[in-house]
């Protein structure tokens, strides 16, 4: 059930600071003004009760089926993962896209064709995701998704065997 009242501000950032911790990094301004961007398509698709374990600023590579990138925010809820995107200056065109965590069959990483700091990463599950995200977070996201426990799938074990 979803609430038009409900704010999940809070979880979100949890979340952040979850990440930021875990990479060590210091991008949690950025993380954080993308998810002010970002809020409304992020509300729409979280219900109350969730809990963000990690929350992170990436590049999501075009859903629509265009070329290039879109900023995208990405919250790695108990159950699923939230990605959602934004694109253009003029019209603004943005979206959700929500991988069930137990359907995550495979987390795969490769180096970046433009900046050698950033790299590729594929979730592969009910929907593939393939994102663009600094360097550490393969292996901060790699370490959430292993923890990954439902009696009826071995999503976690697969996982870890694309490393």
């Amino acid at each position: 059930m979803r609430s038009t009242t409900y704010d999940p501000a809070g979880t979100v950032l949890d979340g952040i600071a979850a990440y930021e911790q875990a990479a060590g990094g210091s991008r949690a301004a950025d993380t954080r003004a993308r998810y002010r961007r970002l809020a409304d398509d992020v509300r729409s698709a979280m219900h109350p009760g969730d809990t963000c374990e990690l929350a992170f600023a990436a590049e999501l590579d075009r859903p629509d089926g265009e070329r290039g990138t879109a900023p995208a925010f990405v919250a790695v809820l108990d159950d699923r993962v939230l990605v959602a995107w934004r694109r253009g200056r003029l019209r603004h065109r943005s979206g959700t896209v929500v991988v069930s965590r137990a359907s995550i069959l495979a987390v795969r990483v490769r180096a970046g064709a433009v900046e050698p700091k950033e790299i590729l990463l594929t979730i592969a599950g009910d929907k593939d995701v393939v994102l663009v995200a600094g360097a550490g977070t393969h292996s901060v996201l790699h370490d959430v998704l292993s923890r990954t426990a439902t009696p009826t799938t071995t999503a976690p074990d697969r996982a870890r065997q694309a490393w």
